[in-house]
C-alpha cells in the first residue's frame, strides 16, 4: 500500500470522497492502495463504518458501485448500533437503494442493537416511500426492545411523519399495541407533542426527564384528537379495502 493511503489523514480523505460521491477521487485513491475494508470511527458515539456501509449511509450510489467492484463488504453492520445497509437506506428514504439491497437478498426482518427493523427506521424518519417498499417484507407490528412498533416510531416524529403513519395504518398496523411504558402509538405522539410544546416554552423544562411531567395543554389535546380521528378513518379504509378484495375473490 502507498504510504499516502495508510495514514489517518488519507483514510479521512477517502471517506470524505465517499460521502461526496466523488467517483474520480475514489478511483484515484483505490489505485494508490486505499483499503475497502478498513473502518472509520465517529468519535461522537464510537460508531464505525466500512467504506461500503458508509456509502449507503451517505446515499452515495456511484461510490458504492465502485467500492463493490473493488471487493468491499456490503454485509457488514455498524459497530455500536449494529445497523446494516438496508436500515440506513430505509432511514434515508432512498427507495432505489432499498430495492437494490432487497434484490441482493437483504432480510427486512433483521434487527439492530435496539431491536429495530428497517421498517422502524423508515417510519421514524417519516420516509413514506421506503415504508411502503418494506411493508410486504416486514412484520408491520413487530416490536423493538422497548416495545415500540413501526407506528410508535412514526408517531414520535409528530406532524412531519403523518404520511408514514397513514401508510402504516392503511396497511393494517395495530392501533392498540402498547410499548414498555404502556403507551399506544397515539399516546406516544401525545407525549412527544407535549414535550415539544414544553421545550418551546422553556428549553430546560423537558430536558430533566424526557418522558416525565405530562402537561397536556388544549392545543396538544386538540391535535391528538384530530390524529385519533384520522387514524380511525385510515383504519376503516384498510378494512374496507380488505372486505372489497375478499368479495372480489369470492366472485372469481
Amino acid at each position: 500500500m502507498d504510504k499516502l493511503t495508510s495514514t489517518p489523514a488519507a483514510k479521512r480523505k477517502f471517506f470524505e470522497a465517499i460521502r461526496e460521491d466523488n467517483v474520480a477521487a475514489i478511483r484515484d485513491m483505490l489505485a494508490q492502495g486505499a483499503s475497502v475494508s478498513k473502518r472509520i470511527y465517529r468519535k461522537t458515539n464510537n460508531e464505525a463504518f466500512g467504506p461500503a456501509l458508509y456509502a449507503v449511509k451517505c446515499g452515495s450510489g456511484a461510490a458504492l458501485a465502485i467500492l463493490l467492484e473493488a471487493g468491499a463488504d456490503l454485509r457488514e453492520v455498524s459497530t455500536t448500533t449494529k445497523r446494516n445497509a438496508l436500515m440506513y437506506a430505509a432511514a434515508n428514504g432512498d427507495a432505489a437503494m432499498l430495492m437494490r439491497l432487497l434484490a441482493l437478498g437483504f432480510d427486512a426482518r433483521q434487527v439492530d442493537a435496539s431491536g429495530a427493523t428497517a421498517l422502524m427506521h423508515a417510519a421514524k424518519q417519516g420516509k413514506a416511500a421506503t415504508v411502503s417498499a418494506l411493508l410486504a417484507r416486514s412484520d408491520i407490528d413487530a416490536q423493538d426492545r422497548e416495545g415500540n412498533t413501526a407506528l410508535h416510531h412514526a408517531a414520535s416524529g409528530l406532524r412531519k411523519n403523518r404520511t408514514a403513519m397513514r401508510v402504516l395504518v392503511e396497511a393494517g398496523a395495530a392501533l392498540d399495541i402498547k410499548n414498555s411504558r404502556g403507551q399506544t402509538a397515539l399516546e406516544r405522539y401525545e407525549v412527544a407533542l407535549d414535550i415539544k410544546n414544553r421545550r418551546a416554552r422553556d428549553p430546560q423544562d423537558a430536558q430533566e426527564d424526557y418522558w416525565a411531567g405530562l402537561d397536556t395543554k388544549k392545543s396538544t389535546a386538540s391535535e391528538c384528537g384530530a390524529l385519533a380521528r384520522d387514524m380511525l378513518i385510515w383504519s376503516a379504509a384498510e378494512r374496507d379495502t380488505k372486505r372489497a378484495m375478499g368479495q372480489r375473490r369470492m366472485r372469481l
